[in-house]
């Protein structure tokens, strides 16, 4: 979205200071290096490789125009990087802070929200998806938000997973708007 013009806050709770950019800055790297013949360079590459310093030539020979394309293209991403706590009455007071010149929030990720000690894990986790739920609509800003599966089941015989495998309760995909698994 925020590559389309949209305003979009990333709150990254659970990503180092900085990741969201650096990875998306990795990617417009390794199109410049095959728009401009470097592929066989790059065709094994990974974000680790580049993060590491394993692609600094590239790096070096394309970061003015990649500075310049990022600040064009990502204009209307905002992200916020955890440094300490994060509660529920934190994504209130972001939301509310964004909720007029915002298109889109994503919470990368539900299981990072911090929640109060000696709440039942279920039931502290669908009191923050209805807030969110609550939020969303209030606001008229979606939000989208990441959570982990379950993980596999042995001898399971599905490739994809169902909405029954959100993990930590089945609350969150009863009380979203939308569920997406993939």
């Amino acid at each position: 979205c925020a590559s389309k013009g949209k305003e979009v806050l990333y709150i990254a709770l659970e990503a180092e200071d900085r990741e969201i950019e650096r990875r998306l800055k990795y990617r417009l790297i390794i199109n410049q290096a095959y728009e401009n013949g470097f592929g066989g360079e790059v065709k094994d590459a990974s974000y680790k490789d580049w993060y590491r310093g394993n692609l600094q030539r590239l790096n070096d020979r394309f970061e003015e125009k990649i500075e310049s394309i990022f600040a064009s293209k990502y204009h209307g991403l905002s992200t916020f990087y955890r440094l300490e706590d994060f509660g529920i009455g934190d994504l209130k007071k972001k939301m509310m802070a964004v909720k007029d010149t915002c298109d889109l929030v994503i919470l990368d990720h539900l299981h990072y929200i911090d929640i109060g000690q000696g709440d039942s894990e279920n039931k502290a986790f669908k009191d923050i998806v209805k807030t969110i739920r609550d939020l969303a609509l209030s606001t008229c800003v979606p939000i989208v938000i990441v959570a982990h599966l379950r993980k596999k089941e042995r001898g399971r015989k599905t490739l994809i997973p169902s909405l029954d495998d959100f993990h930590g309760t089945s609350d969150v995909v009863k009380i979203a708007t939308k569920a997406i698994v993939f």
